[in-house]
């Protein structure tokens, strides 16, 4: 294992790829027991350090992913390009909403943790937990800022600090702001309810009355015809 740098270590292509075929095991033995929960011969979901160790579920540690030569590789900084394809097979995992709203909205938030923290990427710096949105700091191309590329000592920490009090900051700008806005948008939103709730009621009342007046009107006329037939008139 390479020692670590102040932005970070993106774990191998392997490594990412491993942890994939773990989370699709772990569904498939979820699915297994939601639908069959009283067959107890069915296999436990198992933690992603159980799958490394035997993957097939074979009981043979010949496959242990401990003795693949990538196992101890990672590169040194934030590798955005390997990450984005992480990610980008994540959201290919979502299951269409058709196929169920709880598993759709359990992927969509655990894709939408992986954009914000990677995790194939090695968090060892300040800068590293702060989310890409947050951090307005980039190179020439365009691509994230990242104190690896750096060789002199002090540019890193300059440049971890710079990004990491800049980012946090603006979170903590963010959260005040969205605090002093909650109430109002609260009250707001309890005024649209109410209105929506009375306009309802008003609507289902006038309905109701409607009804009541017709089928009243109805009973009138019914009382006058048996009236008439009972006295002989026209």
């Amino acid at each position: 294992m390479k020692p670590p740098t102040l932005g970070g270590m993106t774990l191998p292509l392997q490594y990412q790829s491993a942890l994939q075929n773990w989370r699709a095991e772990t569904r498939q033995r979820e699915r297994a027991i939601e639908n069959n929960p009283n067959d107890e011969t069915l296999p436990l979901a198992r933690g992603f350090f159980a799958y490394s160790q035997d993957p097939n579920a074979d009981g043979n540690d010949a496959d242990s992913l401990f003795l693949e030569p990538w196992w101890g590789d990672a590169l040194p900084g934030r590798n955005q390009a390997m990450l984005d394809m992480y990610t980008m097979s994540l959201k290919e995992e979502i299951p269409d909403i058709r196929e169920g709203i709880g598993d759709f909205v359990s992927s969509s938030a655990k894709y939408g943790l992986e954009i914000i923290a990677p995790g194939a990427l090695v968090k060892t710096s300040m800068s590293d937990y702060v989310p890409n949105p947050f951090n307005i700091f980039t190179n020439i191309d365009g691509s994230r800022l990242d104190a690896a590329g750096e060789p002199s000592f002090w540019k890193r920490t300059g440049i971890t600090l710079g990004t990491g009090a800049v980012g946090y900051g603006g979170m903590a700008l963010l959260g005040f702001v969205a605090l002093l806005a909650a109430p109002k948008v609260t009250e707001r939103s309890f005024e649209i309810i109410e209105q929506a709730t009375v306009g309802t009621l008003e609507i289902a009342e006038k309905v109701l009355t409607k009804g009541v007046d017709i089928v009243s009107l109805r009973q009138i006329r019914e009382n006058r015809r048996a009236l008439k037939q009972a006295t002989g008139g026209d």
